[in-house]
């Protein structure tokens, strides 16, 4: 894993680019942050969540996949990507 996706939040141009598996390791990282499980995790790389699609996420999409405390906190980060 590499330390420029774990270490700090990373810009909008940098997450754009992340591949499904930097994804997944982003996620891993920011795991007790986000309350999200092992299976949770997963999820983002079963359904091919690339950078481009990370930054998409809303609240109501990921309540399709994963539960509610986690969907709330990964909208709210995504938000602010978003406003960069």
């Amino acid at each position: 894993m590499s330390t420029s996706t774990t270490t700090a939040n990373p810009s909008f141009e940098t997450v754009d680019g992340w591949s499904v598996e930097e994804v997944r390791n982003f996620l891993k990282s920011k795991q007790n942050k986000f309350s999200l499980t092992d299976d949770e995790i997963e999820k983002f790389k079963n359904n091919n969540v690339n950078g481009s699609a990370f930054l998409l996420l809303t609240e109501q999409r990921l309540l399709n996949f994963i539960s509610f405390g986690p969907a709330i906190n990964i909208a709210e980060f995504v938000s602010q990507l978003n406003s960069q």
